[in-house]
């Protein structure tokens, strides 16, 4: 548990066929969730409160669903992120959903999100945008 009193969960490429016990969950300081196709979570956490997002590849079109949908889904169902650690998901790119968030301080992608980086160019930027691997 973190210092607040929320959980901390890491799920990374575990053949898990159903996420809906996550909804039970009402608030989640860190969710690292790895290897796992964002469209088998996401519906799950609508209601659950999430401040630290870690999700190495889970936007990265493995499902019919489009990766910028799935991903704006998930920025404006949570608006009292505070960290996204996101690279490696190709599939984003758009991160202008992100300018919504009020409550967001960092950000990390990796160097092969070219469209996702170019999104933000010339955008009011209130957090601060870390780019892996260059």
């Amino acid at each position: 548990m973190a210092e607040r009193g929320f959980f901390r969960l890491q799920i990374n490429g575990t053949p898990i066929e159903d996420y809906a016990s996550l909804s039970s969950i009402p608030a989640l300081d860190e969710l690292n969730i790895n290897d796992v196709d964002a469209a088998r979570f996401i519906p799950y956490l609508e209601g659950v409160e999430v401040h630290r997002l870690s999700a190495c590849n889970a936007f990265t079109d493995r499902s019919e669903l489009d990766s910028n949908a799935l991903f704006a889904v998930f920025i404006r169902s949570h608006p009292q992120l505070k960290e996204l650690w996101i690279p490696w998901n190709q599939g984003i790119t758009d991160l202008t959903p992100l300018l919504e968030l009020d409550e967001l301080e960092y950000v990390w992608v990796s160097f092969d999100m070219e469209q996702a980086i170019a999104s933000l160019d010339g955008q009011d930027v209130t957090f601060t945008f870390e780019i892996e691997g260059q």
